[in-house]
């Protein structure tokens, strides 16, 4: 009888620590989603930051966490600077006048707005002249890295070293352009 009753208690002994385990478990995975929920996580995977950069379009979520991380939006910057085709750095903040142009040695930008006064604007891509273009694939984005976050515009096509996007008065690229501090690639 006392080796059931020592085989009862050790069978005791061995639940109880599961159900301790089992509710730990569920206390931790509780605690994860609803630090999912309040977007707590700070720390985004070098591998899904590269996965943003090398296709944007199929890795929006990701941008939307890389925007609201400062150092995700670092690391993104490293790797934008290695693997872009051109790059068009910060400004110097000369005066508090609405910047209309951003030149830099492999591209410039000019921001024309629209005269029906609706808020839209024009944004002219002028690569350098003694600058090619030599992508690696046929779709290039303009990638921009500022205040507010992380924010990427596909691009049309170039023809004669320049192209041109439309953007409507809510466009962020607007916002964007206007941040001495914002980095500009295309990728």
């Amino acid at each position: 009888m006392n080796t059931n009753k020592a085989e009862h208690d050790a069978q005791l002994k061995i639940t109880s620590h599961l159900f301790a385990g089992l509710q730990l478990t569920q206390s931790v995975n509780a605690a994860l989603s609803q630090a999912q929920i309040e977007e707590r996580f700070n720390t985004i995977a070098f591998a899904d930051i590269m996965r943003a950069v090398l296709d944007p379009e199929a890795n929006q979520e990701t941008l939307k966490y890389i925007s609201k991380n400062l150092q995700a939006r670092q690391q993104m910057n490293r790797a934008l600077r290695a693997l872009s085709a051109a790059h068009n750095p910060a400004q110097a903040a000369a005066s508090s006048d609405l910047l209309t142009s951003r030149e830099a040695e492999d591209f410039s930008m000019k921001l024309t707005f629209s005269s029906r006064g609706d808020g839209a604007a024009y944004l002219e891509i002028t690569l350098n002249e003694a600058f090619e273009l030599n992508l690696d694939s046929n779709t290039q984005h303009l990638y921009c890295l500022f205040n507010e976050g992380v924010y990427v515009k596909k691009l049309p096509d170039f023809a004669f070293q320049n192209t041109v996007l439309l953007l409507d008065a809510n466009d962020k690229m607007i916002g964007a352009f206007q941040d001495h501090k914002a980095e500009f690639f295309i990728r």
